[in-house]
């Protein structure tokens, strides 16, 4: 389910519900995919529903017998997560789609929990950004070996251009950092190829290294969403926006 929340000038922010997770206690991983490597090794994606208001995002493999050969669960903070979706490249490398709804300094928290040395050091975007509650993105190489985030980066919208941790400057926004779901990624050619719906505002392509920009082709948002259906492309070193285009309602359903 979509829910909207009012900003301001009639501009609306969506975040996701949690379903049934919000109303009945319980612990237990909800699988939300799965994809299988060129030996038939399985990856498996999802979430742990901890009680009634906390997820965890967890990927597990599986070998050809389907036998556990990992399992990871990337954060264990009070923010919420879930790994929505998983790839498998060209060398049978690892790619995976989190989101999060909110920052932590908990080092249980998955930009320091389940990592290798420094994944998000020159990425495109560091961290959540100022605020809480909307979902953002991250997006990651996963080590097939261990399950561990070798390289990564967070991809938000803004309702304010600049350093994505400065402060909010309107007091009557819920958060300066904006909703950014990705629910579609591939690989092509080595390079990132992802499709995602944005609340107000998506980044352009110029935006780099923590300095957001507003996206200058963006137009108006779609009127079935009040939200913003994008394909965007990154290199694998996660640094830049190399290509980005709107989709339309055709190409990208809303989930």
């Amino acid at each position: 389910f979509i829910f909207f929340f009012q900003a301001e000038d009639g501009i609306r922010d969506f975040c996701l519900s949690r379903g049934l997770g919000d109303v009945y206690k319980r612990q237990a991983d909800i699988k939300l995919g799965e994809v299988k490597n060129s030996i038939s090794e399985t990856y498996e994606w999802g979430y742990n529903q901890i009680g009634s208001d906390n997820q965890d995002a967890y990927i597990r493999k599986l070998d050809i017998n389907g036998a556990e050969v990992w399992k990871v669960y990337y954060d264990k903070s009070s923010a919420d997560s879930r790994t929505v979706q998983c790839t498998i490249d060209a060398n049978d490398g690892l790619w995976a789609a989190f989101v999060v709804d909110g920052g932590s300094y908990d080092t249980t928290y998955i930009k320091t929990y389940q990592i290798e040395v420094e994944p998000f050091k020159g990425s495109l975007f560091t961290s959540y950004g100022s605020g809480g509650g909307p979902h953002v993105s991250i997006i990651a190489k996963i080590n097939p070996l261990t399950g561990k985030i070798q390289k990564a980066t967070f991809l938000p919208a803004r309702m304010q251009e600049g350093n994505i941790d400065a402060p909010k400057i309107n007091k009557n926004w819920r958060s300066a950092t904006n909703t950014f779901k990705v629910q579609e990624i591939k690989v092509v050619e080595g390079n990132v190829v992802l499709k995602a719906v944005s609340a107000y505002h998506p980044m352009d392509p110029t935006s780099a290294k923590n300095n957001y920009v507003f996206w200058k082709e963006a137009g108006a948002s779609d009127a079935d969403c009040k939200c913003w259906r994008i394909e965007l492309e990154l290199p694998p070193t996660l640094d830049r926006i190399t290509r980005m285009r709107k989709l339309t309602a055709s190409e990208l359903e809303v989930k």
